[in-house]
């Protein structure tokens, strides 16, 4: 579990981030909300897909941001589904080219709430920007990263053993 204080800390500033962020797409998706829901889905950069391993552990395959408003909020929804069915979740970045401080405290959300009701989430194949990303702002030790989804999966039976 993360202790309040990080949390706070790491909240406060991923809103310092978010108010600072000029990001021209991040404007965008705000107008679009504005005008029609149905266009924001259609416009979302985050596709999300879902199996399950023979070992009963759920891999979530993302590809494209995890950023502030709806990216972050599907992903969110998505994993909040899986976790209430108690699966062991291990989440494939391997395909997302951004995050921003909205989408690392979306994860650090869901982390916790996977902790809470005794569901897992582990980080698989990060690309060496959002892998930086984690190590900046010392989020790498709270979250189970592994180099690949395989490796990833692996550690749900590993611990299971011991």
């Amino acid at each position: 579990m993360v202790s309040k204080l990080f949390l706070r800390r790491l909240t406060s500033k991923m809103k310092s981030m978010n108010e600072m962020s000029n990001c021209v797409m991040c404007d965008e998706s705000v107008i679009r909300e504005e005008h029609s829901r149905e266009e924001v889905k259609d416009g979302l950069k985050l596709d999300i897909e879902t199996r399950m391993t023979d070992d009963g552990v759920t891999i979530v395959f993302c590809t494209g941001r995890i950023v502030y408003r709806d990216e972050a909020a599907v992903l969110a929804k998505t994993i909040l589904r899986l976790i209430a069915d108690g699966r062991n979740l291990v989440l494939d970045l391997s395909g997302v080219e951004m995050v921003d401080g909205a989408g690392l405290g979306e994860l650090v959300g869901l982390y916790n709430r996977a902790a809470a009701s005794r569901s897992a989430i582990k980080l698989a194949a990060l690309r060496n920007q959002v892998r930086g990303l984690f190590d900046l702002t010392k989020l790498a030790p709270v979250f189970d990263i592994y180099s690949s989804v395989e490796a990833a999966a692996a550690s749900y039976q590993l611990s299971a053993i011991r």
